[in-house]
């Protein structure tokens, strides 16, 4: 078990060996969910939403070419 002390400005550090663990780097996202009386922090991957209209054009294009 970690134990980590809330700083200034509600920061807070991940200890580096659950860091690693999770392959959690400088300028990564992790989204926040408050369940019951914890805290927890997920790693998310954050997506242009340009790259997603090609990706889903490409897939609509690959699909109708399976048909």
């Amino acid at each position: 078990m970690a134990l980590v002390q809330i700083r200034e400005k509600s920061q807070i550090t991940i200890p580096s060996s659950i860091r690693k663990e999770l392959g959690i780097k400088k300028g990564d996202y992790l989204e926040v969910i408050r369940e019951g009386d914890r805290i927890l922090l997920i790693p998310k991957i954050v997506v242009d939403k340009n790259s997603v209209g090609i990706i889903e054009k490409r897939r609509r294009i690959f699909s109708t070419v399976l048909k």
